[in-house]
């Protein structure tokens, strides 16, 4: 927030907007939600049927499906299966044909090792038993990004749902502190308080792991109740400036 009116008898601080009339926060709101959604678009159920066409050549076909396509891949020659690791700490199903080797799915997850290991058994033994005639194998990822998508979208959705400060405005005229709250979708409630009943503006700061020093502005009323005012452009100014217009001595 910064603020936009400045006179003897009024002040006002409004959220600072960018591109669109959105905040900081209503942008990081919407890229959680976009994340969410990419990283539920990116789960698969694949299907892998495999058929016997002779004494040592089995032919394979790999259909994934997710919640945007499906594309069937045919594999000529199927000759192992393995678990690969990737990354170090992540592992998928990798099945290897006379001329490469190709996972089973692009997605490679640090659980679920022993559910693999289990399929790849079966796999192999499949392709070294001359008495079976068809194999099918299902690996479905859905719920793991389901579940890290689903809680990005709902925490950028909500986010975005939340009635936000819009303004802020301290009227010695009407002697009122007025605050005004509205989210995305342009719905607003307004907040009123006396302003004989604000005790001081205050400014908390906190330091992160990596440093950084985050800074809060707080409204603090006679009956201790706080308005949080969040980061400001230039909190201690800001504060300062809020202070000396009602003259509360700090």
């Amino acid at each position: 927030m910064h603020i936009t009116e400045h006179t003897s008898t009024r002040l006002k601080l409004e959220a600072t907007e960018y591109a669109f009339g959105l905040s900081k926060r209503q942008f990081a709101a919407i890229a959680a939600a976009l994340i969410g959604i990419l990283i539920l678009c990116s789960g698969h159920l694949t299907k892998l049927h495999c058929d016997r066409t002779g004494p040592n050549d089995i032919a394979c076909q790999r259909t994934t499906i997710s919640l945007l396509d499906k594309q069937t891949t045919t594999l000529k020659s199927l000759k192992g299966a393995k678990v690969e690791t990737v990354n170090g700490d992540t592992y998928r199903i990798a099945l290897t044909t006379d001329r490469k080797t190709i996972p089973l799915t692009e997605l490679s997850t640090s659980d679920g090792v022993n559910a693999k290991r289990a399929k790849v058994a079966r796999i192999n033994e499949f392709i070294h038993n001359p008495q079976a005639s068809s194999l099918n194998i299902k690996q479905d990822d859905r719920w793991t990004t389901f579940g890290i998508g689903g809680l990005f979208s709902a925490i950028g959705i909500a986010d975005l749902l939340t009635k936000q400060i819009k303004t802020c405005t301290f009227d010695k005229e009407s002697g009122k502190l007025s605050l005004t709250r509205q989210n995305i979708l342009r719905q607003a409630t307004i907040r009123e308080e006396k302003l004989d009943e604000i005790n001081t503006i205050t400014v908390k700061e906190r330091t992160d792991n990596k440093g950084k020093t985050n800074y809060s502005t707080k409204i603090i009323l006679h009956s201790d109740n706080v308005i949080q005012l969040g980061s400001l452009n230039n909190d201690h100014a800001i504060a300062t400036t809020i202070n000396q217009f009602l003259g509360i001595e700090t």
